[in-house]
């Protein structure tokens, strides 16, 4: 299963995003609904699509949300000791042959 990003509309005015993984569902953030954003991501995007910003359809609202993705991935990496992003996987294969 590929990693999966969406969000739902836990509060009336407020988007909660997901990490879906084999191993679990992880939070990510909350931030205030935005329709754009809400449409976009609440079906769930593919992990390499939701940083390809040709996909936001020059919505803003959606490309800030982009930018965000990046640290709150790394962070719940770090957090519960999951390899979602290539860039992980190369680094621990990499410590891996090293040590």
């Amino acid at each position: 299963m590929k990693p999966i990003i969406y969000c739902t509309e836990t509060q009336r005015g407020i988007d909660t995003f997901y990490l879906e993984t084999i191993s679990g569902r992880y939070f990510l953030f909350q931030q205030t609904y935005r329709p754009g954003v809400h449409a976009h991501f609440s079906k769930g995007v593919r992990l390499e699509d939701a940083y390809d910003f040709s996909k936001s359809k020059r919505n803003k609202a959606v490309i800030k949300t982009q930018c965000k993705l990046p640290a709150y991935i790394k962070y719940v990496e770090s957090e519960y000791g999951i390899v979602v992003l290539r860039r992980t996987l190369r680094r621990a294969q990499r410590l891996q042959l090293a040590g």
